[in-house]
Formats: structure tokens, sequence, C-alpha cells
């Protein structure tokens, strides 16, 4: 008995991970292969990705990231390119890696970014330094959304020359870039930006229930307030001059990243434009019921055709009504039903 309620013991630990040596899954031939050549570096793997980091990577964000990756190719009927995630404290990306894999597409990130964002919500007040737990939180919506953006860039735009002249993301609009990065975030954390967005901000101020909905044509055409700072020449917290190019996906600094978190924590846009562009993919997704509508929208605009066009030729195989007008008010109808007045 004593054997069997031990074997049934150390199963439970096993399921939860507390048993270390029963868990420790085997390196993959090409994780096995850049650690062998690069010891001071974890390695891990998706579906898609590989991904390279100075420190442990918690098992949670990988799993954050492949759930990302299937997200991002029901939204679009497009599996994402195979690539490289190097996270870093400070360190360029290493050069002695095996030839298939520095052949990939690299995307880089500051593993810095999420304490960088927690201070700068805090506005300025004393805070003391985020916790572990803290840190795997932000960064379990901020990898896989950033990660987004490069997946689509990648899949849709990957000739670095060939970028828009703001920089941000595709040859799409604005938010089309910013609604493709939310679909690919951990879900628990998109429920709590929903909480936010609808608990505090939308509940919390009656200007912004009054706009929230309107002038959706609007909310189309506006660019990101992140590019804004390239032409208003705002200033990062160290008093250097904000350079932001290429946000949309892998940021060319750590720096950089920094300025775009922390303008963005810092009132730049809360709530606004990014706001309401996350409620709204959630509105096209639910009525798209699994369909690709993300990679159908895409698709027009590759064509060069206006959003307006792509409703009217495919709207309907996605649920969507055809016109702009109709739109508008199917967009407010649903948000009334889900979130009320």
């Amino acid at each position: 008995m004593k054997h069997i309620l031990y074997g049934i013991l150390t199963s439970i630990l096993i399921s939860f991970g507390y048993v270390a040596n029963a868990t420790a899954a085997q390196p993959s031939p090409q994780c096995a292969a850049i650690v062998a050549s690069l010891p001071e570096h974890r390695c891990a793997e998706t579906e898609f990705g590989i991904i390279l980091s100075e420190a442990p990577f918690p098992r949670e964000l990988v799993r954050a990231i492949g759930r990302g990756e299937k997200q991002f190719a029901a939204a679009f009927g497009q599996k994402p390119v195979r690539y490289l995630a190097v996270f870093t404290t400070s360190k360029p990306v290493p050069t002695d890696l095996p030839a298939d894999i520095a052949r990939l597409p690299v995307f880089t990130w500051s593993t810095k970014g999420a304490a960088s964002a927690l201070k700068a919500i805090s506005h300025g007040k004393e805070a003391a330094e985020p916790s572990e737990d803290q840190i795997l939180d932000v960064n379990l919506s901020l990898y896989p959304h950033e990660l987004g953006h490069f997946w689509e860039e990648q899949v849709y735009n990957p000739n670095a020359s060939d970028h828009p002249a703001d920089g941000y993301g595709t040859k799409a609009p604005d938010w089309f870039d910013e609604a493709s990065a939310f679909l690919t975030e951990d879900e628990n954390s998109a429920r709590n930006a929903r909480r936010i967005i609808i608990g505090e901000y939308y509940r919390g101020s009656p200007q912004y229930q009054a706009n929230f909905t309107a002038n959706i044509d609007q909310l189309l055409a506006e660019p990101h307030p992140v590019t804004k700072l390239n032409s208003t020449a705002k200033k990062n917290t160290a008093g250097k001059d904000a350079k932001i190019t290429n946000v949309g996906g892998s940021a060319k600094s750590s720096e950089e990243q920094v300025v775009i978190i922390e303008s963005a924590a810092d009132g730049l846009d809360r709530p606004g434009w990014t706001s309401r562009v996350q409620i709204f993919k959630d509105y096209l997704l639910e009525r798209a019921r699994g369909k690709p509508v993300f990679g159908s929208i895409m698709a027009g605009y590759l064509e060069k055709r206006k959003f307006e066009e792509w409703l009217a030729q495919n709207g309907a195989q996605f649920h969507l009504p055809v016109t702009m007008a109709d739109l508008q008010k199917d967009w407010e109808a649903w948000f009334t039903i889900r979130y009320g007045r």
C-alpha cells in the first residue's frame, strides 16, 4: 500500500512539475546543437520557433508563445515561418550558431522590457523592484504580442527595405498590424486587459463611453499613437531623442523598446486607440466563427483594396455586414450585447 500511495503522490507531483528529473524534457536535436556551441544560453523550441535566452526561460512563456503561433495560424490561415527568437539583456545575437539556425529570420527582444513597463506604470512613484511573478505576468502578454508583429511581418512583408514610411508593421494600416499582435496574446492576459479596458477605462469615463464605438471608419484610418513620437520629438526618461523604427515586431535596440513601453504606459494612449482596436479585434474574430478573417483582410490590403472594398466583396463570408454604415451598427450592437452601456 505504501508503494501504491508513493506512486500516486509521485504522479501528482510530476503532473505539477515538482519532480524535476521526471519532467525534464530531452532537448530537440537543434537545441542540443545550439547549447553545445553556446553553453551559456538556454534553448527551447515551439512548433515553429527556436527560443534562445541567457537566463532560464519559464515553461509558461514557451507554452504561451506556442499558443500564439496557433492563434496566428487560425486567424490568418497562414502558419508562422520558422524563426529564431533571442531574448537578451544587452548582448548581440550570437554569431556562432549552427548554419541552419543562423539562416532563420531573427526576432530579438530585451528582457528588461517588462521591468521597465511596470516601473513606468507607477508614473514616477517610488516602487519596489518588480517580482519575478509580476514580470512573468507582463511577459505572458508582451512576448506573444511582439512575436505576433514579427510573424505578420515575416509572412507578409519580409523584405526589411520594404517597410512602410512610418516604420510600423507592414503595408497594412496600423490598426490591422496592432490587432494582429493582440490576437496572438495569451488568453488569460487578454482577458485581464479586457477587464481593465471595460471595467476601469470604459465604465470610469462618460466621455470614453460616448466615443468607444463611434466612428469605426476613423479608428481604422488613424496611425498607431507610438508613431507620433517620430514627429513630436518626445523625450525618453534619459532625456534622449526618442528614435523609433521598425517597432512593429523587433525594435532596433532595447532603448527603443523601453521608449515604446514607457510611452504607452505613461498616458500616450490611456485609454484610446489601442484599447478600441483590441476590442474591435474580438468583434471580428467572433463574427468570423473560426474562419481566417485576418488573412482575408490582409489579402485585400496587399491587393491595395480599402477596408470598405474588402467588406463589400468579402464581408458576408465572415458573417459581417457589407457596408461601413451597417458595420458601424453591427459593431455597436455587438458591443452593447457583450458589455452593456
